[in-house]
Order: C-alpha cells, then sequence, then structure tokens
C-alpha cells in the first residue's frame, strides 16, 4: 500500500492540525495583541512622533526591541508546549500503542507530526505578518515598511526552526511528558551550566582570576543559542540584514536539522515499551542521573560558597545533598525504592567530584595561578584599579612599562595570600583590588586580579605613574583635542564644603595647565585623597555623531537631529598641580574658593581621644572612626582665623588620628542644626599640631 512506505501522510498531518488548531488560535491572539493591535492604538503620525529614529531605520519600528521581544519569546516557549502535544504519542502508553497500529510508517508519522505542529506555529506569524503588511500599506508606512515585516517573520520562523528541533529530540529521549520539558530545558542551558561551572570554579580556586574578554566561559556563554540570539535581537544588527549573514545564525540552523535527522534514528530505534520512562534508552540513563546530579551540586556548592562556611561543612552538606538527587534518580528510572545497591555508581561520582575540586585547590592548574608571559610575546600590558580611576585599561606597549608591570606581578605573586577570605579574616588588613592586564601579540588577553595591601598597591602604582602615556589614559587627557572642549566645572569640596564655580570661558587654557601638570606628576602627588581639600575640574567634550541610521534619517525626511553630541571626563586636582593651581589663582578662581570656604568653617571644642583602637568623646565610648558633633559643642571660627585655615587645605595632606587627643574642622552653613560628622572626613589636628590661633576655641 502506498501509505505504508510513502515518507508523508496527509491524514497525519491534517488530523494534528484539526486536533490542536485551539492552540495555533491561542498563539494567533497573543501574538496580535503583542505587536499589531498595539500599534493600531496609535495613529501613524503620532507612533511617528513618539519613537525616537535615532536608533532604528524609518519603517523599522516592529524591529525595535520592545516590539520584537515578546515575539521572540513566544518563539522561544511556544515550540516546547507544542511538541509535547504533536509527540504526545512517545509519552502515552495509549497513543503509542494506536499510532503504531495505524497503516503508517515511522518515518511517515514523524514528518508528517512534525510538520503539522510547525504549520501550527508558522500560520499565526503569517497572519500577524499579513495584518502588519496591511498597516504599512493603508497610513503606517513611515512606521511599518514592506521589508521590516519580512524581517519580523524571519526572524521568528527561524527561532521556532531552531527551538522546535530541540524540544522534539528531547521528546524522544524519554517516555515521560514532565522528564521531557526537564531534559528541554536541560538540552537549551546545558552550555550554560558548563559555563558557570567554569566560572564558579575558578572564582574560588583560581588565584589571580578575573574573567577576561576570551575568557571560554563567556565565550561559551555568549554562543549559546538562546543567549545570542536573544543578544542579536536587542540590537541594530537586524536593521542590515546582518543578523540573516552572520555565521552563527546558519550554523544554529544546520545544527537543528542536524537535531531533527537524530531525533527520526531515535524514534525508528526506541521500544514502544519505553512510553512512561524516564529515560528511554538505557545509554541514556547514566548521562541523565550524572548531569541531574552535577548540577544539584554545583548549586549547592555556590550557596555554600556563598554564606563563607566552613570548607568542612560545605563538602560535607553538597555529598549528602547529592547523594539524596543521584538516589531518587535512580528510584525514578528504575520505577523502585530498591536503588541503594547502585551506591558504586554515586561513589564514582563523588570521587571524581573531589578530584576535580582538589586539582583546581592545591595545583596551579596548568600554570595558570603563576603564569607571567614572556616580554617578547607581549604587545601591551597594564596595572589599574578602577577604585583610583573610572577609566579602565590604559594599556601601554613601551617596553619600560611592560617589565615594571611584570616585575610587580611577580611581587603579588609572592605576597599576597592565596585567597581573599584569608585576606578579609587579618583584622590588620587595608588594600585594593589591582588588575594585571597583558595583551598579546597572539590577540589573546591574560588579566588577573589581586588584593594587596597599601604600601604595595602605592608601589605598583607609582611604577606605572612613571609612564606620561598611562596618566594621560587614566585622567582621560589621552586622545583630548583642546579645540573640542566646549565648558569646565570646577566642584571644591572637605567636610561639608561643596562649592561649584564655571569655567567656561578659561577652559581650553585650564585644560592646558591641567595637562601640563599631569605629564611630570607622580603617583603620590596626583593621589587626591592625600590632602584636605579637594579639586575636581570637569570638562566637557563636543564631538561629531556620525552614525549611518542618523545620516539615513536625515536624508529620507530632512530631520536635523542634534549632530554634536557631550562627554564629560574628570581630573582631580592636587596642591601639586602647580600650573593649574596658579592659573585659577591668577583668574581669581582660588580667591573665590578660599572667601566662600573661611564663611562656614567650624571647630568641635572637645577633642576626640584615641587610646589603641579605642576612641572616647566627651567620655563616652565611641564606634572607631567616627565623631558625633552636636552644635554646643562646635564654634565657628572668626574671619581671620577661618581664613588662615582655608588657605592651608589644599597644602595640607590629611592627618590620621594620633595617640591622645585629636581636634577637628568642617564646613558647614550658619543655620546648622547639629548632626553626625565623621572623622575620616574632617580636617584632624593632634593636639601638639594645633595651630595656636585656634587653641583659644577649644575647651581646656
Amino acid at each position: 500500500m502506498t501509505s505504508k512506505t510513502s515518507w508523508f501522510s496527509f491524514g497525519i498531518y491534517k488530523n494534528t492540525l484539526h486536533r490542536f488548531k485551539w492552540g495555533s488560535f491561542l498563539y494567533f491572539i497573543v501574538l496580535f495583541f503583542s505587536v499589531p493591535f498595539v500599534l493600531m492604538t496609535q495613529s501613524p503620525s503620532e507612533l511617528f512622533e513618539s519613537f525616537s529614529l535615532r536608533n532604528y531605520q524609518v519603517g523599522g519600528l516592529i524591529l525595535k526591541q520592545s516590539f520584537i521581544v515578546i515575539p521572540y519569546l513566544l518563539a522561544m516557549a511556544v515550540p516546547t508546549v507544542v511538541a509535547l502535544l504533536v509527540l504526545r504519542n512517545v509519552h502515552s502508553s495509549k497513543q503509542g500503542v494506536f499510532t503504531h497500529s495505524i497503516p503508517v510508517t515511522r518515518k511517515s508519522y514523524y514528518i508528517s507530526s512534525l510538520f503539522g505542529g510547525f504549520s501550527l506555529m508558522l500560520a499565526p506569524i503569517l497572519l500577524n505578518g499579513i495584518i502588519l503588511l496591511a498597516m504599512s500599506i493603508f497610513g503606517y508606512g513611515r512606521t511599518i515598511a514592506p521589508w521590516s515585516v519580512m524581517c519580523w517573520v524571519i526572524i521568528q520562523v527561524l527561532v521556532l526552526f531552531i527551538m522546535f528541533s530541540v524540544a522534539s529530540f528531547s521528546a524522544f529521549l524519554t517516555g515521560n511528558g514532565v522528564a521531557h520539558v526537564v531534559i528541554n530545558v536541560l538540552l537549551h542551558t546545558f552550555p550554560l551550566l558548563i559555563a558557570g561551572a567554569i566560572l564558579l570554579v575558578s572564582e574560588v580556586f583560581l588565584f589571580g582570576f578575573v574573567q577576561s574578554e576570551n575568557f571560554i566561559a563567556d565565550e561559551i556563554f555568549r554562543h549559546t543559542p538562546i543567549v545570542w540570539l536573544f543578544s542579536k535581537l536587542t540590537t541594530d544588527l537586524y536593521l542590515d540584514f546582518g543578523l540573516f549573514k552572520s555565521i552563527m545564525l546558519w550554523i544554529y540552523v544546520i545544527g537543528a536539522l542536524v537535531l531533527y535527522v537524530l531525533g527520526y534514528i531515535l524514534y525508528k530505534n526506541r521500544k514502544i515499551e519505553a512510553c512512561g520512562d524516564v529515560a528511554a534508552f538505557k545509554i541514556f540513563r547514566p548521562i541523565l542521573k550524572y548531569t541531574v546530579t552535577g548540577i544539584a551540586e554545583l548549586a549547592v556548592l555556590a550557596m555554600l560558597w556563598a554564606m563563607e562556611l566552613p570548607a568542612v561543612a560545605i563538602y560535607i552538606v553538597a555529598a549528602v545533598i547529592c547523594a539524596v538527587v543521584y538516589f531518587i534518580c535512580e528510584m525514578l528510572m528504575n520505577k523502585t525504592f530498591k536503588v541503594f545497591g547502585t551506591y558504586k555508581g554515586f561513589a564514582v561520582f563523588a570521587v571524581c567530584s573531589a578530584l576535580v575540586i582538589s586539582f583546581c585547590a592545591y595545583t596551579s592548574v596548568f600554570g595558570y595561578e603563576t603564569r607571567i608571559p614572556e616580554v617578547e610575546k607581549i604587545e601591551e600590558a597594564t596595572i589599574y584599579s578602577g577604585y583610583f580611576s573610572d577609566i579602565e585599561e590604559p594599556f601601554i606597549n613601551d617596553e619600560q612599562t611592560i617589565n615594571a608591570v611584570r616585575t610587580m606581578h611577580k611581587e603579588f605573586l609572592a605576597n599576597v595570600p592565596l585567597t581573599e577570605r584569608e585576606v578579609w579574616e587579618r583584622s590588620d588588613f587595608n588594600g585594593y583590588n589591582l588588575y594585571v592586564k597583558y595583551r598579546l601579540k597572539n590577540g589573546r588577553v591574560l588579566a588577573r586580579r589581586y588584593l594587596v595591601d597599601n604600601d604595595l598597591c602605592y608601589k605598583a602604582l607609582m611604577e606605572m605613574y612613571k609612564s606620561v602615556d598611562y596618566k594621560m589614559q587614566i585622567t582621560g587627557l589621552s586622545d583630548v583635542n583642546i579645540d573640542n572642549v566646549k565648558n569646565a566645572d570646577l566642584r571644591v569640596y572637605f567636610a561639608g564644603f561643596n562649592h561649584h564655580i564655571a569655567l567656561n570661558y578659561n577652559a581650553k587654557e585650564i585644560l592646558r595647565a591641567v595637562k601640563k601638570d599631569v605629564e611630570v606628576l607622580s603617583y603620590n602627588d596626583m593621589s587626591n585623597e592625600t590632602y584636605n581639600m579637594e579639586f575636581d575640574i570637569s570638562f566637557s567634550l563636543s564631538y561629531e555623531e556620525n552614525e549611518k541610521q542618523q545620516v539615513f534619517v536625515e536624508a529620507a525626511y530632512g530631520i536635523n537631529p542634534e549632530k554634536y553630541q557631550s562627554k564629560r571626563f574628570n581630573v582631580q586636582v592636587t596642591s601639586k598641580f602647580t600650573n593649574t593651581i596658579n592659573l585659577l589663582k591668577e583668574l581669581g578662581y582660588y580667591d573665590e574658593i578660599v572667601s566662600k570656604c573661611a564663611d562656614s568653617l567650624w571647630i568641635c571644642k572637645e577633642p576626640l581621644i584615641k587610646a589603641g583602637e579605642m576612641l572616647v568623646y566627651k567620655g563616652e565610648d565611641g564606634h572607631f572612626g567616627e565623631l558625633y558633633a552636636n552644635l554646643m559643642d562646635c564654634v565657628k571660627l572668626e574671619p581671620a582665623d577661618s581664613l588662615a585655615v582655608a588657605n592651608s587645605l589644599i597644602e595640607t595632606k590629611r592627618t590620621d588620628l594620633a595617640e591622645g587627643k585629636n581636634y577637628f574642622i568642617f564646613s558647614n552653613s550658619d543655620n546648622w542644626d547639629g548632626g553626625v560628622w565623621f572623622a575620616k572626613d574632617m580636617v584632624c589636628y593632634p593636639e601638639e599640631k594645633l595651630p595656636d590661633y585656634l587653641k583659644k576655641y577649644i575647651n581646656e
């Protein structure tokens, strides 16, 4: 009979459409109210005015993130539901027996069912596409162009095709509907789980670990289909059909075709008795149980490591939970409670896990922890800390700086404790995270992060600041064209004093002075943390934006969006910026600062007494580092004294609390009503360094 040998059965196809047309209609309704209906609620002119045209082409409104994400998420979820419904016969014994009693081959049933399922998903997309195309013709052409409708449809069809391949393939691995959903999710997220495992183990055990741009876990994460597709749909890549030109997309499509073929092979070779089994093939059972147990192990270890529990407690709890999960998997797959005889399988899993953890904890992991690249392999290198600057990765390519980076890297390896946890458990530790990065000549980046104490951090940054190029990058001055400076703002602050001055007319002149100072100053000279008064000059630059989408909009509709955009960067100035300070004095800004500051200086009459780690204020124990200042215990300085203090602020470095009595000066307005000030934020005068003209204010 023809029906027995034909590769396609129209009867099966038609029956599939008839049985589940309600699901297709529901998909159509949800999709319709997510996109076409939302657009219909506004007139074409309102839509055109409501959405900015800067970041997408004219006519491409439905490709904007807000109109493509919901259809994309639906295209991700719907294939799983359709596979559950259409391939129900591989999970139900009754339907399985009936299916195999009808005169069609497995190949015919497989192809016809999958075509039917895909048609159920395709119809709602095409119908909504027709509606959008009609809207484009009848008034919405400026926001919905035919090309964008075609792109909108194709994107969803491709996502459905890829997702349905995984959903249908996973259906034949199991004879249980719940297990089908679980396996489908695992197949989609398995690369993410691998990436998460690599990242988790690396962060816990690898000394100096930091994620770099070519870290294998990041590469796996970025190229996982669900992540890659979603990331592309949230960018403008599809506007010039770049999404369809991407080789990764077609790799996923080819992979989907392979899964469809493998799905047929599984279906052809599985036994009808597998209906109801968690694992339809014996060879799949160990894969499934060890995967689920491994995921449980990763989840438990991640939570317990985050809680910073003792290592022994972490591993005992993880072992117990993994054992429970392992034996539950055995019970489900063997349909019996008598599974404890399979303990050897769990023992193998436990030993392998212990070996992996021990390898990462007690070795250098193939030299990862101790690797310092050879000079001849390095293109450029850097050491930096985000704490000291918002500018990251100031790479330098001169040989002297590269050698300095390698030398400091060796010191980090020799002096830094093995784990950050060991560092924070030391009560005497004070330090920062420093990043060491090398860009190698082969294009790869080697990156490390170390928590180092203040002395070593200071030494490293002093070395780096010997490079003028490094200083220019770290301050944001490296690519600045003086002619592009639009304006500048000066902000001066210390313990309560905050004054702002616009330097617009002198911005270019001041920037030249700042650059001249930066070229010759050391890290110690440029560190804004060491002085009582801090100067922060913010420069605003203009640059011409030249986005092809913006040019397209301007050419098509005569719209003239603002071409000149602004970006800002800050330079923190200390008293060592002699050229800058002298220019501020010459232009009159310095006197304005001193005058404003002198108007609002107060002194605390009672001292803060330091005795070891204990602070005492007015006979009461205080929290280390804090000063509780009340209005009755403070007095405003007289004008002459206030002016003398204000003049000294930028020249004097901050003084740490000394043993014995410490007096504090802060700034505030006349209507200050008391409150809490922190000693670390004030100007501190140990008793022996308190100027004579201020002694009249304190209580003897």
